[in-house]
């Protein structure tokens, strides 16, 4: 069983700012609080916080160009779709996959590419240049 306090321990034993704390947790599992997770997402939270340095410096230059353009997105989104799950949808179904990756790491450059070309259509439909 993990608690609510055992995941902000690790947030501090890995000193993760709690603004990222905050993205993380929108990022991974759409919600605001660690209240509205599970005991399962917050055993994969504690552990995601453990591995949080590690894993910034692995991120390829074209998932940070997906989460640029996600950022720049999800304001113009109707809150249901605000999730890191509803990016993951929109990112397999660009590259073509049957089934959804489960994270970002997991789409080849190709794939990557596709998901890139994706959100920059949907970012310039959502937000129209006025002339």
């Amino acid at each position: 069983m993990c608690t609510i306090a055992a995941v902000k321990i690790a947030q501090k034993q890995h000193a993760v700012p709690d603004a990222e704390y905050r993205r993380l947790l929108d990022r991974e599992f759409g919600a605001a609080s660690c209240r509205e997770l599970t005991d399962s997402q917050r055993s994969s939270l504690r552990r995601m916080l453990a591995g949080h340095n590690a894993n910034r410096d692995d991120m390829s230059a074209m998932e940070r160009k997906i989460w640029a353009l996600w950022y720049e997105l999800k304001p113009a989104l109707p809150e249901p779709r605000r999730t890191f799950n509803y990016l993951l949808g929109v990112c397999s179904r660009a590259a073509g996959r049957a089934h959804r990756a489960a994270r970002l790491s997991e789409l080849d450059p190709r794939e990557q590419y596709k998901a890139i070309e994706a959100l920059k259509q949907m970012v310039d439909a959502a937000d129209p240049v006025p002339f």
